[in-house]
């Protein structure tokens, strides 16, 4: 098993944060890996180093279009991932890894 894990500088905007995401994902797939392994709330700046900050903004929900934009790209370049989002599940919130595979269905979390 060929395994990559991704560094990535992190912004505030989501959108960009995603893109580079898709971009790992799709460079991974070219050079053979199986699986691609992302920093922890990959999305967003890691706001628990400064306590106190509202980060609300980057919750998401399971219907998220950022976790399905993921699961999509695992499903297009045939590989596993385990991407990492800030959630909001059963009113709580959590930091979640989850694991894709490559047909882009979510294995756990």
């Amino acid at each position: 098993m060929k395994i990559a894990i991704a560094q990535m500088r992190l912004s505030e905007d989501m959108a960009a944060n995603l893109n580079k995401t898709m971009e790992k994902i799709e460079a991974a797939a070219a050079q053979g890996a199986d699986l691609i392994l992302f920093p922890e709330i990959q999305l967003s700046p890691f706001f628990p180093k400064h306590p106190g900050q509202d980060a609300s903004r980057y919750r998401m929900s399971m219907d998220s279009p950022q976790l399905k934009a993921v699961q999509r790209a695992c499903a297009a370049h045939h590989i596993f991932a385990s991407p990492n989002f800030y959630m909001a599940i059963d009113g709580k919130t959590y930091d979640t890894s989850f694991l894709i595979d490559d047909t882009g269905a979510i294995l756990g979390t």
